[in-house]
């Protein structure tokens, strides 16, 4: 199929299979849907409307899968919205100056009930993994130091 930017329905076709690249806002199915090969969605989207001195982040999961955040201040990773079963995605954190803390919603649920200690060095990156298990279960796991300490 070539590409396209129009709504595409298929039903009742059975399994298809389908070559090239195809764009569309909207992809249902009724039986499921199975994606061979790699599967790739925009790389990172800063929040709309967050500043880096905001002292509640909320991350709309309708957005994007992943995202990226700067932290001038102490902040709340305040609890997702439009949560969706399945998704998963990671969010990277930046220092913007250095020492500022991360606090989270109550959907956010990390190994041993412990919250990583993020980066404290001015431009230090971390990134939290993260799977929406259900309405109110947000799994995270940290991958700290990638630039800074």
């Amino acid at each position: 199929f070539p590409s396209h930017d129009r709504v595409v329905q298929y039903s009742n076709l059975g399994k298809t299979k389908m070559a090239g690249s195809l764009k569309v806002d909207t992809l249902t199915s009724d039986n499921g849907l199975t994606l061979t090969g790699g599967a790739r969605s925009t790389p990172c989207t800063t929040i709309p409307g967050l500043t880096y001195t905001a002292a509640t982040i909320t991350l709309d999961l309708n957005a994007a899968n992943n995202f990226e955040v700067g932290l001038a201040n102490n902040a709340t990773l305040a609890n997702p919205t439009n949560l969706s079963n399945g998704q998963s995605g990671v969010i990277f954190i930046r220092q913007t100056l250095g020492s500022n803390t991360l606090s989270y919603g109550s959907y956010y649920k990390f190994q041993g009930n412990t919250a990583p200690t993020l980066s404290t060095a001015v431009n230090g990156i971390d990134a939290l993994t993260y799977y929406v298990a259900n309405s109110t279960t947000v799994i995270l796991d940290a991958i700290t130091n990638l630039v800074g300490s």
